[in-house]
């Protein structure tokens, strides 16, 4: 009974803070001035790439610390290198002030320290198996401006003045991140060296940047046919990788509340784990396959048109989602055992290649979303090949994981090109 109980807590949890996520944007946008949520639209784009390189992986180090008790490693300097990050955007915020610089600038100051400090107290919160609060946590940035935004509206300010606050909302939570990881790390005992500052930099950075090249993967899609295609073909591809990419919340939901473990396990139980997070996928996006159609009220009714024009597409782009967690799989299986790193160069030829090959295709023959999907489809499996001959080599193997992803993808894939248009 206890069980179930923490069942439905973590799952209600889960399914609030992420319809949190969803709403609040939706929620800004009708009550803020259209200028002011385009601005807050762009600084949180640019805050996510800004913390991610900034960040250098040190909240990654968390969970090696806390749960694979890297000695060599210390949360003090992962709390220091954070904070030394905060200053130095702080300064740059002063200096925007002073010069009166446009306020997308200073917002994206305090932007970037906001999700970089987000990010570490959530993977923290997720190591010491505090699963719901970590994921009401993601929510901050966002939910922080949508409860101003609503405050305001309920306060009868003038829309054209509750920008102001929410600015003075995100100012509010940036400083109570910035006060409560000072204060964390004043309470850690460990010193603070030059020699163990830069190992904590040189272990985080090949995790930052093995993220990046996940990241660049799975997204490159949109970027491609941004520079490839006409705006009406970029719009539909946007709608079907948004909505098809609803199979990914099964592997959100398995991968949060087996944080701890996923980090624990002893390979071969983690190797079963990985499987049924696989076939979890798979089968909702089966399931999705079956009921996309009359899910309108839920997508819209641009989603229900798009995915009627191109369902082949659709399907396509939705198997990529079992790509999309085995990728992310082999990417928590190269931070765990520290050899991110070896990925680095041979991903990065790779991406060179591929992406000419693509280019110079489309140079010789024209544009269709049929196409460039199959590209990109072909982009995805090539890098996870990649990742899987990198991960063998250094020791790494999860056959049944692997071949449970590739079998699931390929039957996923041809029973709907033969049967999705029965």
């Amino acid at each position: 009974m206890k069980k179930l109980k923490k069942i439905f807590v973590f799952l209600f949890s889960f399914g609030v803070a992420r319809g949190g996520l969803f709403a609040a944007p939706i929620l800004l946008a009708n009550l803020l001035a259209p200028i002011d949520y385009a601005r807050l639209e762009f600084v949180q784009a640019v805050s996510s790439m800004g913390a991610t390189l900034l960040g250098l992986g040190s909240a990654s180090i968390v969970p090696l610390v806390l749960l694979r008790n890297q000695e060599n490693l210390s949360l003090k300097l992962v709390y220091f290198h954070q904070i030394s990050c905060a200053a130095v955007l702080l300064v740059l915020l002063t200096f925007g002030l002073i010069l009166d610089s446009k306020v997308e600038i200073w917002l994206a100051a305090m932007g970037v320290s906001i999700l970089m400090l987000q990010g570490l107290w959530s993977v923290t919160l997720k190591s010491h198996g505090k699963r719901e609060r970590a994921l009401f946590l993601d929510l901050g940035f966002w939910g922080v401006l949508a409860v101003a935004a609503t405050i305001a509206f309920i306060c009868s300010v003038p829309l054209e003045r509750r920008g102001g606050w929410v600015v003075v909302s995100i100012a509010m939570y940036w400083a109570a991140l910035v006060v409560w990881t000072s204060k964390r790390y004043n309470s850690e005992s460990s010193q603070v060296s030059p020699e163990s500052y830069f190992l904590t930099l040189k272990t985080g950075a090949p995790l930052m940047i093995g993220t990046l090249l996940s990241f660049l993967a799975t997204t490159s899609g949109r970027v491609g046919v941004g520079l490839l295609a006409a705006p009406e073909m970029v719009a539909a591809y946007a709608v079907l990788f948004r909505a098809t990419a609803l199979p990914m919340v099964a592997h959100q939901v398995m991968t949060v509340s087996r944080f701890r473990q996923l980090f624990q396990l002893p390979l071969p139980q983690l190797e079963r784990k990985l499987s049924v997070i696989v076939l979890l996928v798979s089968l909702c996006a089966l399931l999705f396959w079956q009921v996309g159609s009359h899910l309108g009220f839920l997508l819209g009714p641009v989603f229900v048109k798009t995915f009627a024009v191109y369902k082949q597409e659709g399907l396509l782009i939705l198997a990529q989602s079992i790509m999309w967690s085995a990728i992310a799989q082999n990417e928590l299986l190269n931070n765990r055992s520290q050899t991110a790193r070896k990925l680095i160069f041979p991903a990065i030829i790779y991406f060179a290649l591929a992406f000419s090959a693509v280019w110079l295709f489309f140079g010789f023959y024209s544009f269709s979303l049929m196409r460039f999907v199959c590209a990109h489809v072909a982009v995805v499996m090539g890098f996870f090949l990649v990742q899987i001959a990198v991960m063998w080599l250094n020791g790494i193997k999860v056959y049944k994981s692997w071949l449970c992803a590739l079998g699931c993808y390929g039957g996923f894939s041809l029973l709907t090109q033969f049967f999705g248009f029965v």
